[in-house]
């Protein structure tokens, strides 16, 4: 998100058509504390930040966002990508609009909607005024949600609209 920031910021958006996110952290110093709980006391003395969170915002709501999350990742806890979502479904607001409630259209598919999915279930969220969708693979973990069952079907959803 840093980089990609970086390059919005000197007027390439035009050649960034969207992003994919697979299990990412908030940031390094709050993901210590879950990832290498020995350390969490120290976290404040991590240099590097890698702060996702501050940088998703900068991104203009123009340029989609996938998020891909395992439930079971064993590294990034879940809680990290929906905060992110939350600050990606954001980008671009008032402060009037960030009060409101904005309707975020959830879908879960079960085992009979979707047979290539063989008895393994996601949630996806998808929000119209960003274009962007998050979803959630309750057997993903961490680095193996792009080969989970199914996700091939959401990249070939959002890159169709």
């Amino acid at each position: 998100a840093e980089q990609l920031t970086c390059e919005t910021n000197a007027d390439r958006t035009m050649q960034i058509r969207a992003l994919i996110l697979e299990n990412t952290f908030l940031s390094l110093p709050r993901l210590v504390p879950s990832a290498l709980p020995i350390l969490g006391p120290f976290a404040f003395l991590c240099h590097q930040k890698w702060d996702s969170a501050s940088k998703i915002g900068l991104i203009p709501h123009r340029i989609p966002i996938l998020m891909m999350s395992g439930l079971l990742d064993e590294v990034v806890p879940k809680e990290h990508m929906q905060c992110l979502w939350q600050l990606v479904i954001r980008r671009g607001t008032t402060a009037e609009e960030k009060e409101k409630e904005e309707t975020i259209k959830e879908r879960k598919l079960e085992d009979t909607e979707t047979p290539p999915l063989e008895g393994k279930r996601y949630t996806i969220f998808e929000h119209a005024r960003t274009n962007s969708m998050y979803a959630e693979f309750e057997g993903g973990a961490h680095s193996k949600t792009p080969s989970y069952q199914g996700s091939d079907m959401i990249l070939m959803s959002s890159s169709c609209r």
